[in-house]
This record gives structure tokens, sequence and C-alpha cells, in this order.
């Protein structure tokens, strides 16, 4: 695929030029994008529903695993995956 996550390229650049890169984890960015600033280019389109796809996919394998009664718990205790974020019609309105 044409489009990627650009960061990859650039820490390679950073530590080819014998630098270190960092996480910032207090740091929040607001990014603005979407057809308003930039043409959606096809690739990039693509892209993200690939990438939507596969999260899909993980999320239905994720709550078939958790169906079973002794995945849930097991899965709390040693954190093997994260649970999937309910899907919106299983979403209560308390």
């Amino acid at each position: 695929m044409t489009f990627f996550y650009e960061d990859q390229e650039y820490v390679q650049e950073i530590r080819r030029l014998g630098f270190e890169t960092a996480v910032l984890d207090d740091i929040e960015v607001f990014h603005a994008g979407g057809p308003h600033y930039a043409e959606l280019v096809p690739e990039k389109l693509e892209f993200w529903a690939h990438r939507d796809r596969i999260a899909s996919r993980k999320d239905a394998v994720k709550r078939i695993l958790l169906a079973i009664p002794f995945v849930r718990p097991l899965n709390a205790k040693r954190g093997w995956f994260q649970p999937p974020a309910p899907r919106k019609a299983d979403r209560r309105t308390s």
C-alpha cells in the first residue's frame, strides 16, 4: 500500500542521523484533517478501510472468546488482550 504510518520512516531517519527518539505520553495534539484541508487520495482511504476491517475481525474474535465462560476472568487476570469497545447497539444509557 502506498499510504502507511509516516512515523516509522521518520524515526528511522532520525536514528540514522545519530539522534534518539522518545515518546511523550503527556502531550495531546489536535490534528485537523479531512477533505476540508486536503484531498483524500484513494490509497489513503484504502489504507484506513483495510485497517478498520482488520480491527473489526479482531474484535469479533475477542467477542467470541469472551463469550466462553472462563475466558473473561482469565483475561482480566492475565491481560491477554484488551476487550473490544461495546458496539453502538450494545451501549446502554442509564
